[in-house]
């Protein structure tokens, strides 16, 4: 190959430049030494020698360390241990000449410990040289030791780029070709590499040609021995040793470092926040090892500090452009998964394939479904890969923590659009948490267990990007089934309505007909109390029919605090204007209305009255519809001194209160005892009149309590109830000073 070629040419002009010297002063040996620091000691190589084929074998591998600057040694000190090195093959008679070579762009210093030193020519010969022209032609044995150096490296960079250009995007058959591509530009035999997010094995490449690679497994132990202090992330010089052989032969280790996070407990936050609060760390998942180093002519079988520079420039943009590549492989990953799985949002065994496509770093995933109100939270679990210890302890820190606080928030009330991300520790583990709120009271908590403190930035985009998707996805179908199930709803109970109202109609049609052409029978008919009842009633019906449209609209799409038209409103008149609209469904069942209003009422209030109407004609509605015949309702007005409360009791089959959380869900409808008498419903009224009021307020958190007996209902039965203050939303305290002011 061309760089071989190029290393050829290396060798061959400095092996010439020496012999040069060799020849023109007649040495017996003339041996090149050039300083190294490629693992973290300043130390002199034997690199290069013409002569005695006898000391040969001598001064390969040879190495003299040179003192750290500031201490005693000197250029004496280090060509004795230099001498010491052949000290067998120098007879008492031969006089040891050095040279010591300075790169030609720095000014020459006397002291060996100075970086600039480039290395040491070592002339034997019987005689003392005293020819300046000697000094001449190592500076031009420096000139070619630099200049190759940087004909190498130029070489090696331009050649990587060619390559980049036709490698392939598949990352285990990239790291295959740069793998072999750097091979010959490193002058090794061997290279293998590990890739943790696919498999924790190294794999060693094989093949001649680029067509024809192939891997086997590594399958000698080893172990990996730093030369010095190195970076994280830094190429440099390491030792492999065998435990086979049990010694230790030269490597260059590659780490290609990614951009990453160290993953450290964090609360729950949207996907830009959760960025923001882990810290940065580069993620070393994937590194490639370089070994045997064979170069004709060439004393050392170790990598030199040019190797480590070469390694160094070319990696360096090749890394990002693998971490392109794998970022690239990730989210097409997801997104072919989720092109063609099947919704997997409560399956743990199809996520966990996903995220292991993206790393084997994640090992576990735990789904939990989780329900609150209030105080009150549940956990159950919906699915898991593995058994978790400490899963627990973990809910019930996780409770405290987060979920009351959700719950009691507007976000308990699934005014969300995106998922909300956290990291914690679980029985000494690891573990990302992702939380799905749902439009209904009860949501997914999921738990994917993390191999390590490190992840790379885009493994932790991709799983950010899978559960975003499959949250979008899992929101629209329940937008679908919750429109579809409405709808269903909506068909059956407005149905009932419109043929109530057409049954009365239809019974006042004929008299209406007659009227017409009989004044006198008209007006009569409207003195009928029967004519009244029936219009009456098919206002009621139509009314009800309009009612169960409206909840519709409010469970089909989001009702935000900010849309609110709030204007100053009187509940008491709310209240009666429900009531009188809910006359015959009282008439019909003979139920009965006891109020009572305590305190005095504040000037003004402000809220979304038309809303706040639909709320309470729902609770009102409710209160009636499990009522049982010739009963009472009773509601009970309270001004307190920055806010009202309003209750509502009726008698009937007392509630659960661990049932809660059911009651506000769609489509959720309690027991009715009147068994011949029931009436149709959609399941909407309480969630309508719970995001209503949780609109106007946080704090208007509408609740129930059962009671054994009321003497003044005669019965047992349950109060809703809610409080609201006087001026909702964010111009309440604006609009309070305005009403003192008034």
């Amino acid at each position: 190959m061309e760089t071989l070629d190029r290393q050829t040419e290396t060798t061959s002009s400095r092996i010439a430049a020496l012999a040069h010297l060799h020849a023109k002063y007649d040495c017996l040996n003339t041996i090149l030494w050039l300083t190294d620091r490629s693992n973290g000691r300043e130390q002199l190589l034997s690199s290069y020698q013409v002569g005695d084929p006898n000391i040969h074998e001598a001064l390969v591998g040879a190495v003299v360390d040179i003192p750290r600057r500031g201490s005693k040694g000197d250029l004496a000190d280090v060509l004795e241990r230099v001498q010491s090195k052949i000290a067998h093959a120098v007879t008492a008679t031969q006089r040891v000449t050095p040279i010591v070579l300075y790169p030609t762009i720095r000014a020459p210093t006397q002291s060996v410990s100075d970086p600039s030193i480039l290395g040491v020519i070592v002339l034997h010969r019987d005689v003392e040289i005293g020819d300046p022209e000697a000094e001449e032609i190592a500076s031009h044995i420096s000139n070619i030791v630099e200049f190759t150096r940087l004909n190498r490296l130029a070489t090696c960079v331009t050649n990587a780029q060619a390559f980049l250009s036709r490698t392939s995007k598949d990352v285990p058959k990239f790291l295959n070709e740069i793998g072999f591509f750097m091979l010959s530009q490193l002058n090794s035999s061997r290279c293998m590499y590990v890739n943790v997010n696919r498999a924790q094995d190294w794999l060693e490449i094989e093949g001649d040609h680029l067509e024809q690679l192939g891997i086997r497994a590594a399958h000698r132990d080893f172990a990996i021995e730093e030369c010095g202090v190195a970076a994280p992330g830094e190429v440099r010089q390491v030792g492999l040793k065998f435990q086979e052989c049990g010694s230790s032969e030269p490597a260059i280790l590659v780490p290609l470092p990614q951009a990453g996070y160290a993953v450290r407990p964090v609360p729950f936050a949207k996907h830009n926040d959760f960025y923001r609060s882990l810290p940065r760390q580069n993620a070393d998942d994937i590194k490639i090892i370089f070994f045997e180093k064979v170069v004709a002519g060439y004393l050392q079988n170790r990598f030199s500090e040019a190797d480590v520079a070469i390694a160094n420039a070319i990696f360096g943009f090749v890394g990002k452009y693998i971490e392109s590549i794998i970022f690239e492989s990730n989210t097409n990953e997801v997104i072919s998964h989720l092109d063609t799985e099947d919704m997997v949002q409560d399956d743990a065994d199809s996520i966990l394939k996903i995220l292991s496509g993206i790393t084997r770093k994640f090992n576990s995933v735990t789904i939990l479904r989780v329900g609150g109100f209030e105080r009150s939270i549940y956990f159950d679990k919906v699915s898991a890969t593995h058994r978790m210890p400490g899963l627990e302890d973990y809910l019930k820190k996780v409770r405290t923590t987060y979920f009351q606080k959700y719950y009691e928030s507007r976000a308990g009330n699934g005014n969300n659009n995106h998922p909300y991300f956290g990291v914690d520790g679980i029985d000494g583990r690891t573990v990302i948490e992702v939380h799905f709120p749902r439009y209904s009271s009860e949501s997914r908590l999921y738990l994917v267990e993390l191999d390590g403190e490190v992840i790379s930035e885009s493994a932790l985009r991709s799983l950010i990007s899978l559960f975003s998707d499959l949250y979008s996805r899992v929101m629209r179908e329940e937008n679908i089934r919750e429109r579809g199930s409405y709808l269903m709803q909506v068909r059956h109970a407005v149905i009932h309505h419109f043929s109530a109202a057409n049954r009365s109609l239809k019974s006042i049609r004929p008299l209406w007909e007659r009227g017409q052409r009989d004044k006198d029978y008209w007006l009569d008919l409207l003195n009928d109390p029967l004519i009244g009842s029936d219009l009456a009633r098919t206002i009621s019906s139509l009314g009800q029919a309009s009612l169960i449209i409206e909840n519709g609209r409010f469970m089909i799409g989001e009702l935000e605090s900010s849309a609110l038209n709030r204007k100053p409103y009187r509940i008491a008149e709310l209240i009666n204007s429900t009531l009188d609209v809910l006359k015959y469904n009282r008439d019909d069942k003979r139920i009965g209305v006891i109020s009572k209003i305590s305190g005095p009422p504040p000037k003004s209030m402000r809220g979304d009255g038309p809303l706040l109407s639909i709320a309470l004609m729902n609770l009102f509605d409710n209160a009636i519809k499990y009522s049982p015949h010739f009963a009472k309702i009773r509601w009970r007005l309270d001004y307190l001194p920055d806010r009202y409360r309003l209750s509502i009791s009726s008698v009937g089959d007392k509630l659960d209160p661990n049932a809660r959380m059911m009651l506000f869900q769609e489509g959720y409808r309690g027991f009715q005892s009147d068994r011949l008498n029931r009436r149709h419903g959609t399941g909407l009224g309480l969630p309508v009149a719970y995001r209503i009021l949780k609109a106007h307020s946080p704090t208007a958190q509408l609740s129930f309590e059962p009671f054994d007996f009321d003497a003044e209902l005669e019965g047992a039965g349950n109060t809703f109830f809610f409080e609201m203050p006087f001026f909702s939303g964010s111009s309440a305290r604006a609009a309070a000073e305005a009403d003192v002011r008034d």
